[in-house]
C-alpha cells in the first residue's frame, strides 16, 4: 500500500514548474544573445602570418590576406552551457518531483533551439596525405591520408562529440582551410614534423597511415569541401557520414630536404627523420 500525500507532491510539481519559468525568462536572454553573435576582428581570433607583413608594413595587408582582416562573426554557447549546467544541478538536489519537472521542461526546450542563421551547412578542410613514392608529381603515386581525432577527414568516420573544449590542432585546421598556407606557415612546420614522424605530433592525430613503417618522402595538403550525407540517401547506405568534393591543391608537396631552408629561414630546429 502505497502512502502518497497528493497534496505534497501537488507542491513538489509546482515548484518544479516555478524554477523552470525562472530559468525559461533567463534563458531566453542568454540564448537571444548566442543567435546575435558578436562582431570581431579575425586577426583577434587568429594571428596573420602572411609574409607580406613586413617590419616595415606593420597592419598593412596584400590581397592574398585581406580576408583576414576583415571583421567577422561569433557564436560562443558556453553561457548557455554553463547556465543549463548549473540549472541540472540544482535540479539533482530537488526532491523527484520537482527534479522531473526541471529536468523534462529543460529537455523539451533545449530540443527546440535552433542553429545561428550564419553557421554553415558545408566547411572546406586541409587534408594531409603522405607518400612513398620518388616522384610527387608521378600520376600512379600512392597518397595516404593522416586523419585527425575530431576533424572530418574519412567520409566513413562518424563526427566525434566533443563538449566544451576542441582539440586545439584540429580546431587550427578547420580556420586553416579557410585562407592560404601562407597565411598558416605553421601548417607546413606539422608537415615536416610528419615527414619525421615525429612522435610529438604525430601524438595529436589519431591515424598515421606510416605507423610501424618507413617515413613517407613527400607530404601535400589537398583542399576539400564537405557536407553531410542524406538520411537515407546512397553515400549514407554505403555508410558514409560525408560527401566530400575536392577543391584542388593546399600546399604542395614538401620533403625534409627541401624544406631545410625554409626551417632555417624562420629559426626553426630541423626535424630529422628516423
Amino acid at each position: 500500500m502505497f502512502n502518497l500525500d497528493l497534496t505534497e507532491i501537488d507542491a513538489n510539481l509546482r515548484q518544479g514548474g516555478n524554477y523552470l519559468l525562472k530559468f525559461m525568462q533567463t534563458l531566453s536572454v542568454q540564448y537571444n544573445s548566442y543567435l546575435a553573435g558578436e562582431q570581431v576582428a579575425r586577426e583577434d581570433l587568429y594571428p596573420c602570418m602572411c609574409s607580406c607583413h613586413g617590419q616595415n608594413r606593420k597592419g598593412v595587408g596584400c590581397h592574398k590576406c585581406s580576408y583576414h582582416h576583415t571583421e567577422t562573426t561569433t557564436y560562443s554557447y558556453s553561457p548557455l552551457h554553463d547556465m543549463v549546467s548549473e540549472f541540472l544541478t540544482q535540479a539533482e538536489q530537488e526532491n523527484p518531483e520537482t527534479a522531473a519537472v526541471m529536468f523534462l521542461g529543460v529537455a523539451k526546450e533545449l530540443m527546440l533551439q535552433k542553429e545561428p542563421p550564419h553557421i554553415t551547412r558545408e566547411r572546406t578542410e586541409v587534408i594531409i596525405q603522405g607518400t612513398y613514392s620518388e616522384d610527387p608529381n608521378d600520376a600512379n603515386a600512392v597518397w595516404h591520408e593522416y586523419e585527425f581525432k575530431c576533424k572530418p577527414g574519412n567520409v566513413a568516420w562518424r563526427p566525434c562529440f566533443i563538449t566544451p573544449y576542441h582539440y586545439r590542432l584540429d580546431w587550427l585546421m578547420w580556420f586553416a582551410a579557410f585562407q592560404t598556407y601562407e597565411q598558416n606557415e605553421w601548417i607546413i612546420h606539422l608537415a615536416g614534423k610528419l615527414l619525421a614522424n615525429d612522435n610529438s605530433a604525430l601524438s595529436l592525430i589519431a591515424l598515421n597511415p606510416f605507423k610501424g613503417k618507413k617515413r613517407p618522402r613527400w607530404i601535400r595538403g589537398e583542399h576539400y569541401k564537405y557536407k553531410f550525407s542524406q538520411l537515407g540517401g546512397k553515400h549514407a547506405a554505403k555508410g558514409k557520414w560525408w560527401i566530400r568534393k575536392r577543391i584542388g591543391p593546399y600546399f604542395p608537396p614538401v620533403n625534409l630536404r627541401g624544406l631545410k631552408q625554409f626551417f632555417a629561414s624562420r629559426d626553426w630546429p630541423h626535424p630529422h627523420g628516423h
